[in-house]
């Protein structure tokens, strides 16, 4: 049943951050609208499905659903905010990488973390990575990274 609960939040989450961001142009504070929408979903279907939790269960369900929520606005700050991975992942150019001043070890980093290779190659790993940003990106705010 919480699990379903949880699909269910952050179902209603995206498809309202969908509407929201891509559709109504409004990428403004997007954090405080999430964390404003998740709240207000999380009221919702608390209150109309009528669900009765323990007070254990109610916090064990709201602790799970903020962590859930923290992972997700994290991967939304890589989109939002172009992360340097990211871009170095598009853009396997090490002069224009340098040139936009990332973080210094950065190539260090993504060699460290599996993404590129010795040879500054993009493993599997990291493909996976930038097909995967670049799909939210695109779904939520229709704007290639």
């Amino acid at each position: 049943m919480y699990l379903y609960l949880t699909f269910l939040n952050f179902f209603l989450l995206f498809l309202s951050q969908v509407i929201i961001f891509k559709f109504l142009k409004c990428k403004k504070n997007w954090h405080y609208t999430s964390c404003l929408i998740f709240i207000i979903i999380l009221s919702v279907l608390y209150f109309s499905l009528g669900i009765k939790f323990i007070f254990i269960e109610l916090l064990d369900y709201l602790f799970f659903n903020f962590i859930i929520l923290i992972n997700y606005l994290i991967l939304l700050l890589l989109i939002f905010n172009g992360s340097p991975s990211i871009f170095y992942l598009k853009n396997p150019s090490k002069k224009l990488f340098l040139k936009k001043a990332f973080v210094k070890n950065r190539v260090k980093l993504m060699k460290s973390k599996k993404l590129i290779t010795r040879n500054n190659k993009i493993t599997p790993i990291g493909y996976l990575v930038l097909k995967i940003t670049n799909f939210f990106s695109i779904l939520i705010l229709k704007d290639d990274i």
